[in-house]
């Protein structure tokens, strides 16, 4: 099964950019935290990886 089929199905879709989301974000937030600085579009990336989740 193509990668571009299973973007049809939405709860695979939602999965896979949650995913994505959140392997991007993950290092960032390490990062940002071990830095001491509080990022807003960190915040706001973990947050829409959340939503994606809970859209499942």
């Amino acid at each position: 099964m193509p990668v571009l089929a299973l973007l049809h199905d939405p709860v695979l879709g939602l999965g896979l950019l949650a995913f994505a989301l959140l392997l991007l974000v993950l290092p960032l937030s390490f990062w940002s935290l071990s830095g001491g600085r509080n990022s807003t579009a960190v915040r706001l990336l973990v947050a829409a990886a959340n939503l994606c989740l809970t859209a499942q």
